[in-house]
């Protein structure tokens, strides 16, 4: 089928001119944005959120449970400061349960205990929220930092979606995946979180084609830089990343490429976005929209240019064009010092 496209777009295209096809593609856009219909109502509907011990999907959490959903939040540990709250601030419409997302007797616990807990209409959503992040160029970090990024951002996304499919195929419902701009700028320093959302993406789009059928709607969310808003990165020490690489990588590197990086940290910090509402309010769009879109992206103004330029340059250009960024970050960091 897809040789077959490749085929027949150049006839159609001639046939139609090229006015006639930017006038069908406008058209197209302009239906496939507009929400006709009714919101999705919270009662009597579940939802599954994982990670919500903080960030995102802490905040997400207590929303939908205001919203009227029975909400179903994973948390890494029941007894941490962020379950406690919302166990204590909630109402009993949420259930605070452990869910490890790289644990199989978790998932499939988590699995019996929303069975054994579903309200009325059953469960109309999951959110793949759950994740970590580590930065750090490919010769600093280990094969088992990038294998842990993987198991949590990854694997925990789908094998909670996995386990989920049967009861979300019933309730003709919603699957929701956390993402980030790094699935689609590659820059230095970010390969162990960038796989991982990239294989998201390509997970979220497969299961896309494949749930259509069943009515099941996918979306992904894909934010900017909000990292002052989750606290999911913080910024180390020269010491605490130079004691970690071994003589060799010392010697390759340097220590201003360290400081360099450790900049790049610094000025992520001091530019992200503080208000996570930005993310959760799209995130209940995505689950209460009665066309919800395939993807949300979040992002500022600035960002949105580099997502475009990442779109449609290529990456001979976007080298020039991030050592360019790199250099005016570390001109400003320095100037700071």
């Amino acid at each position: 089928m897809v040789w077959a496209v490749g085929l027949t777009l150049p006839v159609v295209l001639c046939s139609l001119g090229l006015t006639a096809v930017c006038l069908l593609a406008l058209l197209a856009w302009l239906v496939s944005g507009r929400t006709t219909g009714r919101a999705v109502e919270g009662k009597g509907r579940a939802v599954l959120v994982t990670g919500c011990d903080t960030g995102f999907g802490h905040l997400l959490a207590q929303q939908l449970d205001e919203l009227g959903f029975h909400v179903f939040a994973g948390c890494l540990s029941t007894q941490g400061p962020g379950a406690q709250t919302l166990a204590q601030t909630c109402s009993s419409k949420l259930r605070v349960f452990k869910m490890d997302v790289t644990r199989d007797e978790d998932v499939a616990a988590a699995k019996e205990y929303v069975l054994s807990n579903l309200p009325q209409k059953g469960l109309w959503a999951i959110v793949n929220n759950a994740g970590i992040t580590a930065w750090g160029e490919v010769e600093w970090n280990t094969l088992e930092s990038y294998q842990r990024l993987v198991d949590v951002n990854l694997w925990g996304s789908v094998r909670t979606t996995k386990a989920s499919l049967p009861l979300l195929r019933e309730s003709k419902g919603r699957i929701v995946f956390m993402s980030s701009i790094s699935a689609t700028i590659h820059s230095k320093g970010t390969s162990m979180y960038a796989i991982t959302k990239s294989g998201i993406e390509a997970f979220a789009r497969c299961l896309t084609h494949e749930m259509k059928r069943f009515g099941v709607n996918v979306s992904i969310v894909q934010p900017g830089n909000f990292s002052r808003a989750t606290n999911i990165l913080q910024e180390p020490t020269f010491e605490e990343v130079w004691n970690k690489l071994s003589d060799m990588v010392k010697e390759s590197y340097g220590k201003d490429c360290v400081q360099n990086y450790i900049h790049g940290i610094r000025y992520a910090l001091s530019h992200a976005n503080k208000n996570a509402t930005d993310v959760t309010n799209i995130i209940i769009e995505a689950l209460m929209s009665p066309k919800p879109k395939i993807r949300y992206c979040v992002t500022s103004v600035p960002e949105s240019i580099v997502l475009f330029i990442c779109n449609h340059f290529l990456s001979w250009d976007l080298y020039f064009l991030f050592n360019y960024i790199e250099g005016q970050i570390n001109k400003a960091c320095t100037s700071q010092n």
